[in-house]
């Protein structure tokens, strides 16, 4: 007998079955007791929770001979047909290869025909939204004016897809993600039933991994299963699935929360030494930053060590939150990116890397509120004692004599920051960017040059004649790269790169140039205390 893979041996013949898709199937069985049956149905959800199971039960429940409260017998001759594949008029089709107009119109002529055993002929179509927008108008005519005997089941994962129209017609159903403790009973129930041992993390970890889908689950077990005899273990399904040990992932977590930039360092050169997928393992790490979120806001999860805990004590809920944010932003950069690596790198460097300001929302709001201040005192000053009319008096004297020297002054400062304005937006003819980026980053990091390792991230670099920019919108990295020191260094990485001498430019840009402040100059004449951190 052909090897049947554990997601197909152990799929749901009957409602009561299903995992965590209550609220459906309740509704399903009620329609088959009350005999209210819709022509048209649309099971929508991510992958793996169940639709086309549902879809299958469904078309056994609605021909079974002997159904038993909405639930089909499995045992009758109809029931036995359709679950061996035997009967014509249960038929599946998956859209995404069958997506032309000549596919429905296959269907259309059929269903014009009477059932060959069966009280209903059922079409279930997978994949639905990948029919193209003729196969889409074709169908439509069907759905307008059903024959009483023909039932559609369409399963899509993106619903949005589908033209409204088709939508309108149809019975409507959102299958959920299914919840971590249903996946890990059910898994329970599979390795029962194969008689394997398992640790109870091992099993915590697949539930998460499958992010809702109990298929997923399924495969992810499977391949635990087959990898070796003996237990499933935690360190089974780190090794199979693609994820490193949680050690390490809680060790890269506490240098970042203690802005140890050295030892992120080798934490993240020991995480690439295994060649794991890295957009696992930044799930990872997100997951254990959201832990770190609930406990400083609620209760901490059990999920979380002591030493995390002592690690995340004194730090703020909205450096938690931009943690979380960049690390969100990341699993992106690495799905599009070809040097995965090196861009991890350096975002877990820069996360490391104590900063004076982590939530610039935070800063901006204090201005305006200092603003807010400074404008009701100006409106509504204090009465002036003899001392102050005094001071007011000698005061005036001075503004007289300086008034004509401020206005040069004033001048003058508006020419030179026009003139900077116009540097900083020019754009020269014949700037290439500089392809050997990467290569100048990398070799940053491998001779543990982390600030300007770090630095570079983000930055881009031009090369024109002689003259290398590098350009970034970041202050801190600008303040990094314009050391001379770092400049030298740069200036070595690049002519060993390219082979030739050049010299060594640093740029500033911000989105407005025009408009460009300092963060000193923001902060100048407030009474907030700053510090720069070099």
């Amino acid at each position: 007998m052909a090897y049947v893979a554990l997601y197909r041996r152990y799929r749901p013949l009957t409602f009561a079955d299903m995992v965590g898709q209550e609220h459906i199937t309740k509704i399903l069985k009620n329609q088959l007791k009350t005999g209210k049956v819709s022509h048209a149905y649309i099971f929508s959800g991510t992958r793996g929770t169940g639709k086309t199971t549902a879809a299958k039960v469904f078309a056994r429940a609605i021909n079974c001979l002997n159904p038993k409260d909405g639930e089909p017998c499995n045992e009758c001759e109809a029931c036995k047909s359709i679950l061996e594949g035997n009967s014509t008029d249960v038929v599946e089709m998956d859209a995404a290869s069958n997506n032309g107009v000549d596919n429905i119109r296959t269907i259309r002529q059929e269903v014009a025909y009477s059932t060959t055993g069966l009280k209903y002929k059922v079409y279930i179509i997978d994949e639905v939204h990948m029919l193209s927008a003729g196969a889409f108008n074709a169908l439509l005519k069907t759905l307008e004016e059903p024959p009483a005997n023909v039932v559609f089941i369409l399963a899509t994962t993106e619903e949005h897809k589908i033209l409204p129209t088709i939508l309108s017609r149809c019975i409507r159903f959102e299958f959920k993600k299914i919840g971590k403790p249903e996946i890990i009973e059910r898994l329970k129930y599979v390795l029962g039933t194969l008689n394997v041992g398992y640790e109870e993390e091992a099993l915590e970890r697949i539930a998460y991994l499958a992010d809702g889908g109990m298929r997923d689950a399924l495969s992810i077990l499977e391949r635990c299963v087959n990898a070796s005899s003996g237990d499933v273990t935690a360190a089974k399904v780190e090794e199979i699935v693609g994820t490193v040990p949680a050690d390490l992932i809680e060790s890269l977590v506490i240098n970042i929360l203690d802005n140890d930039v050295n030892s992120a360092n080798k934490t993240v050169n020991k995480i690439l030494e295994k060649g794991k997928d890295l957009r696992n393992i930044n799930d990872a790490i997100i997951e254990e930053f959201l832990n770190i979120l609930i406990g400083l806001s609620s209760e901490w999860p059990d999920t979380i060590s002591d030493t995390v805990k002592e690690a995340a004590e004194g730090v703020s809920v909205a450096r938690v939150n931009l943690i979380i944010k960049h690390l969100s932003k990341l699993d992106e950069d690495l799905r599009q990116s070809t040097n995965g690596s090196v861009l991890f790198k350096a975002k877990m460097l820069e996360l490391a890397t104590k900063v004076p300001v982590l939530d610039e929302n935070m800063l901006l709001n204090k201005i305006q509120e200092l603003e807010m201040k400074l404008e009701e005192v100006l409106r509504n000053p204090p009465a002036p004692t003899k001392s102050t009319r005094k001071q007011d008096e000698k005061a005036e004297d001075k503004k007289v004599e300086v008034k004509q020297e401020s206005s040069v002054d004033n001048v003058e400062k508006e020419v030179k920051k026009e003139e900077k304005s116009v540097k900083l937006v020019q754009v020269k003819a014949g700037k290439k960017q500089l392809k050997e980026l990467s290569k100048i980053m990398q070799r940053a990091s491998d001779e543990d040059n982390l600030k300007v390792f770090s630095a570079l991230a983000g930055t881009e670099a031009f090369i024109e004649d002689d003259t290398v920019t590098f350009s970034t919108k970041n202050g801190f990295a600008y303040g990094v790269l314009n050391k001379d020191t770092s400049k030298d260094y740069l200036k070595t990485l690049v002519e060993d790169e390219i082979e030739r001498d050049v010299n060594i430019r640093i740029e500033y840009i911000t989105e407005d140039s025009k408009d460009e402040k300092s963060f000193e100059q923001m902060m100048q004449g407030t009474d907030v205390p700053f510090q720069v951190i070099d």
